[in-house]
């Protein structure tokens, strides 16, 4: 779960074993399993291979026997941008990042996502209520698990209702995605960051747990939402977002799938094949990325930003771009691989993704 860490020295040793011994053939970083800090067997190999799980101040090693995949090798534009978008909780000083996939139902929205699991830095939720979203990011707390991110297939439950979410459920999102929240009260349920107790009441009984530290990388019950929403309830609800300042919390990523695309997901379908994961470095500490202006201003995101959140969000992204690559400083592939992802990260009609 990425920290703050206490010891520089102790995250550089970190990060050389991720950014050095772990490169894949393309010299980025080859994708882990969650929870580790060794790469797995080439790309597309299926081979026990030993993982070091680290746990407090000991490890572990366990084998498994998984089928590994490089995002180099994927050429998917929806992958890349959702690694991206998932790497930015492992960012010193910044927020995690919130995007929206914006496509028509049957477009593989739901399963890429779900190529990503759940893990130690983010998790996965079948629908997004306040009170869902708190006891499963406490419960997660108890076991000492940062939440990063949230992962809803479906966002459309959020902006369910012909006024849009109520003010409770508007109230808590742009809290959770923006300063975070230190804690919650109601009458089933309280949760105090700061004395790190998790209570709910269930009758006339109540019970209390203790959350871990660091399960709060942020200080506060703070993280990115990333969901997929279909194109033709986008479009109703979405003057309502922007009336509402939603929208702009969201990085979208809008596209319509193209034949050949489709063709294949349906070949999968009739195959019965697996869902073949995807895996980021779960680093355990947060990182700084370093850029200079020279770079953001070369980065469509940023020159085409219509305010300070776009903009904001647009220098997150191409840092995150960079993390996902296995650098700590930005270098033009980070920019060019970011600029080639525009066409698909705006709200107008979705873009054919092959």
């Amino acid at each position: 779960m990425p920290v703050d860490s206490p010891d520089p020295d102790v995250e550089d040793e970190i990060l050389e074993q991720l950014f050095n011994q772990n490169a894949c053939e393309h010299g980025n970083l080859r994708f882990a399993c969650p929870g580790c800090l060794t790469a797995g067997a080439p790309s597309g190999a299926r081979s026990p291979v030993a993982h070091t799980t680290f746990s407090g101040a000991g490890s572990t090693t366990r084998t498994t026997s998984a089928k590994v995949v490089c995002v180099c090798d994927l050429d998917d534009a929806l992958v890349d941008f959702i690694g991206i978008t998932l790497t930015s909780g492992f960012l010193a000083e910044e927020k995690p990042l919130s995007g929206l996939i914006v496509g028509p139902p049957s477009s593989s929205k739901s399963y890429t996502l779900g190529r990503f699991g759940s893990s130690t830095s983010w998790s996965r939720l079948n629908h997004f209520t306040r009170y869902g979203v708190l006891t499963h990011i406490a419960r997660r707390a108890v076991e000492g698990k940062a939440t990063t991110h949230i992962i809803v297939s479906d966002l459309g439950g959020l902006f369910h209702g012909a006024k849009g979410p109520s003010e409770d459920v508007q109230s808590f999102f742009l809290g959770l995605t923006d300063e975070g929240h230190e804690g919650f009260q109601s009458y089933n349920l309280r949760i105090s960051v700061e004395n790190l107790e998790f209570t709910q009441r269930n009758g006339s009984s109540e019970r209390t747990q203790t959350m871990k530290g660091e399960a709060f990388p942020f200080g506060t019950i703070k993280a990115g939402v990333l969901g997929g929403i279909t194109d033709k309830r986008f479009a109703n609800h979405k003057s309502q977002l922007e009336d509402l300042g939603l929208l702009g919390r969201f990085i979208p990523f809008n596209f319509a799938p193209s034949l050949g695309r489709r063709s294949r997901n349906k070949d999968a379908i009739a195959r019965r094949a697996p869902i073949v994961p995807v895996a980021l470095p779960q680093m355990r500490y947060r990182t700084e990325v370093e850029l200079t202006p020279d770079d953001l201003n070369q980065l469509v995101l940023f020159k085409d930003a219509p305010d300070d959140r776009a903009a904001v969000n647009a220098r997150i992204f191409l840092c995150a771009c960079a993390l996902k690559n296995g650098r700590r400083k930005v270098v033009q592939a980070d920019i060019e691989e970011v600029n080639g992802l525009t066409p698909w990260m705006q709200y107008k009609a979705g873009v054919e993704l092959d």
